[in-house]
């Protein structure tokens, strides 16, 4: 074979390969995009549940669930690790933050405790620019993978201010309809999540019996 051959056939390789990289990343930056606009209709929601199930190293299981309706929030954490299970509720009524634990030691409840574990929807896919989103499509590799019975995205190397760290080989699994995010997998960490909205009543605000927790100064 000839070098002008030679080279001629590399230069339709590379053309190739080119056109196949155009393709990926033009796909990706679509599937992208209507991934925002789905979730887009759910991030501004005052009316919400969500539901997360996580394991840690196979050996610690903590589920959260979370309700919010419009100031008012409540979340019930669950941790359950070498058989014993510890309960964590925090209230928020707009004014006020109270927190109960509930261990295999007994209950403690912290009165006006000013401190609410942030549970928000988040855009995972949000970049700060439209080349941001260019430039992370043709690094991202999104596939179509069954899910409980569904068909969702998995989706790795998607890199950006509001996503969580990459250096493990994370994978997203997201609802294709909603743009939420559905199972995310991270080394020894797998979290499992579910939505609701416009589901929740004042009753599940309602605070239990404090007469049945020892009351803890917030600075112990």
């Amino acid at each position: 074979m000839n070098k002008k051959k030679a080279l001629k056939i590399f230069v339709i390789i590379l053309l190739i390969l080119l056109i196949l990289f155009i393709i990926h990343t033009a796909r990706n930056f679509i599937i992208i995009n209507s991934l925002q606009k789905n979730i887009s209709q759910y991030t501004s929601k005052t009316n919400l549940i969500i539901k997360a199930k996580t394991t840690e190293n196979e050996s610690t299981l903590v589920n959260m669930t979370y309700y919010k309706k419009d100031d008012k929030q409540k979340m019930i954490m669950d941790r359950i690790k070498d058989g014993k299970t510890t309960t964590m509720t925090m209230y928020n009524n707009g004014e006020r933050i109270d927190t109960f634990f509930d261990t295999p030691e007994g209950k403690i409840a912290q009165i006006n405790s000013n401190s609410m574990m942030s549970v928000t929807l988040v855009n995972s896919f949000d970049t700060d620019s439209n080349w941001q989103r260019l430039v992370m499509s043709a690094i991202a590799i999104i596939r179509n993978v069954d899910y409980n019975g569904k068909e969702v995205y998995a989706i790795t190397n998607f890199v950006s201010p509001y996503t969580l760290a990459t250096e493990n080989g994370e994978i997203t699994y997201i609802d294709k309809d909603t743009g939420l995010l559905m199972k995310f997998i991270s080394g020894d960490l797998e979290s499992e999540k579910e939505y609701e909205f416009d589901t929740v009543t004042d009753d599940v605000f309602i605070e239990p019996d404090i007469g049945q927790y020892k009351i803890q100064d917030n600075n112990e």
